[in-house]
């Protein structure tokens, strides 16, 4: 009878394992990919191996993010007990002209439709959305470090968001800044025509 009781409980500890696993996978099949701007570390964790800490501009909780207009969320600021340690926040995105997606404003509410990200309150001054750490193996943090030292490089996250605001990281993407570049190699021109001309004088 023992057995059987033990065996009943594995198993059973095994189903909620798995569900919960595939509860957090959701995104990743299901949700909407969704491109944002970050800014990246590499703090080095020796208990949790190597990973690339992300900073999103929606990452920090402000007052004046809040939207106006909206009759919930008009008289709300980080004092507001809606918005104490562990309070639901909702980063509503707007789309840009290039593809990407921006963050536009936060609500305590959760939006009606659109693009946005549920997340928590931690009670200081961040709102915390479970897509904060990407990993990666060493080799590959490392290369991370070395191009984001680089100048004229954009770093974006690929999101899988789901309509209920729940979201999984699922890459990241670091691209020269072409028109950055392009810039400077058209001043670069320049000072040597300058050159040119004044070698010429």
């Amino acid at each position: 009878m023992k057995i059987k009781v033990l065996i009943v409980a594995v198993i059973f500890q095994i189903l909620l394992i798995g569900i919960m696993l595939g509860y957090a996978l959701m995104p990743l099949y299901f949700g909407q990919e969704v491109r944002v701007r970050v800014n990246l570390y590499d703090p080095r964790d020796l208990f949790r191996g190597n990973y690339v800490d992300l900073n999103y501009e929606f990452s920090n909780f402000h007052s004046r993010n809040f939207d106006e207009n909206d009759k919930d969320d008009r008289y709300i600021d980080k004092y507001d007990e809606r918005v104490r340690d562990g309070a639901r926040v909702y980063a509503v995105l707007k789309p840009d002209v290039n593809g990407t997606y921006s963050f536009a404003k936060f609500s305590i509410s959760k939006p009606d439709n659109g693009v946005f990200l549920a997340g928590r309150y931690d009670g200081y001054s961040l709102v915390k959305y479970g897509i904060e750490h990407f990993y990666m193996s060493p080799d590959s943090a490392a290369n991370t470090e070395d191009e984001m030292r680089e100048e004229d490089v954009d770093a974006y996250a690929v999101l899988m968001v789901m309509d209920n605001g729940k979201a999984r990281l699922k890459d990241l993407i670091i691209q020269k800044n072409v028109q950055k570049n392009s810039k400077k190699l058209l001043g670069d021109e320049n000072f040597d025509k300058l050159d040119e001309i004044r070698q010429k004088e």
